[in-house]
């Protein structure tokens, strides 16, 4: 498995835009997704997982930062696809109460 480091594409969000408003119908498309990814990847074996692992796991924790509630499957599929040291804190936080991590994204927004 190969990844690609360099940006291929960027875009710009500009107010009022549709990416910029909550749909549930694409809330429910991404965690689809996110489904269908852990469906194809993870059970493959001999491929270097951790790329993976780490789009998922991040997926999780942004979605806890929304407010999400993640049904105990998701808790124990988070916490297999915590590879990184960070993911790692961040799911033991969220995992103590989702609103510990909530507060310390928000934390970590008002430092930058």
């Amino acid at each position: 498995v190969k990844t690609i480091t360099d940006c291929l594409y960027t875009y710009r969000v500009r107010q009022g835009s549709i990416t910029r408003t909550a749909d549930p119908s694409l809330e429910a498309d991404s965690l689809r997704v996110h489904h269908m990814l852990e469906e194809l990847f993870l059970p493959m074996e001999y491929i270097d997982k951790r790329a993976i692992y780490q789009v998922l796991a991040s997926n999780y924790i942004a979605r806890i930062t929304k407010g999400d509630t993640l049904t105990s499957d998701e808790w124990h599929r988070f916490r297999q696809e915590c590879v990184t040291p960070r993911h790692r804190r961040l799911y033991r936080l969220a995992h103590l109460h989702p609103t510990l991590l909530q507060l310390y994204s928000k934390l970590c927004s008002s430092l930058r």
